[in-house]
């Protein structure tokens, strides 16, 4: 999305960073408001942590540049986007798309969609993805607890849709969606000490000739 919209910067870092025009969320705490306000079929999504997700059985995508409080209201002084899934019709029928990669990528799409009756549709759509991760964490008890790889993909969602013709003119949509995201964060790579109290702890880092190793301990228990 963010290589087809002029403007728009997408980072994933401890949280979620969208950036249009340069107006966005510089702060790195979980309370931080976004400047860029993204809704979901209507819903607005208070974090964008938890909106930065990969996109599935989406019908299109709305980026609006610039403040647009007057329709939006609060936190949307950079602009909007707007993410619009497939809603049910009532033909029968349905995708399914696998992906295969380098770092054993695996990625499967998929819907299901077709008639409930004469005056209800459903659909049911899909996503599973999964990667190793870019870089190792050479720490010696990452392995077991599963951070030993971080910058990997770990992701699974699913939606479901019912959608009920009241009468010509009157139509109800019900959506529920569940999203799980267990990947590992991104990695740093610390190496100057400069005013730093915290480097004891990543030392190594600077040791590691390879940009893709890393020496972290991580918090336990998050």
């Amino acid at each position: 999305l963010a290589n087809l919209t002029p403007g728009l910067t997408i980072q994933k870092e401890f949280i979620g960073k969208v950036v249009i025009r340069g107006v966005g969320v510089e702060g790195t705490t979980i309370g931080s408001d976004p400047g860029v306000a993204i809704h979901r079929d209507g819903a607005y999504v208070a974090r964008s942590s938890v909106a930065i997700f990969d996109f599935f059985d989406v019908n299109r995508i709305e980026v609006l540049r610039g403040p647009q409080g007057t329709l939006y209201g609060r936190n949307a002084t950079g602009g909007v986007i707007n993410i619009v899934s497939n809603e049910p019709d009532k033909e029968f029928g349905g995708y399914g798309r696998l992906e295969f990669g380098n770092y054993a990528k695996l990625r499967f799409e998929g819907a299901l969609n077709g008639p409930l009756g004469d005056a209800a549709q459903g659909r049911l759509s899909v996503l599973y993805a999964q990667r190793d991760g870019y870089t190792r964490n050479l720490f010696p008890t990452a392995k077991s607890r599963d951070v030993d790889q971080l910058d990997n993909q770990d992701l699974l969602a699913v939606r479901g849709q019912v959608n009920f013709d009241l009468n010509d003119d009157v139509s109800l949509l019900l959506s529920a969606e569940l999203t799980r995201d267990d990947s590992n964060t991104p990695a740093y790579k610390y190496f100057d000490t400069t005013n730093a109290w915290w480097f004891n702890a990543f030392g190594v880092d600077r040791d590691l000739p390879n940009l893709r190793q890393v020496s972290q301990g991580f918090e336990t228990n998050i």
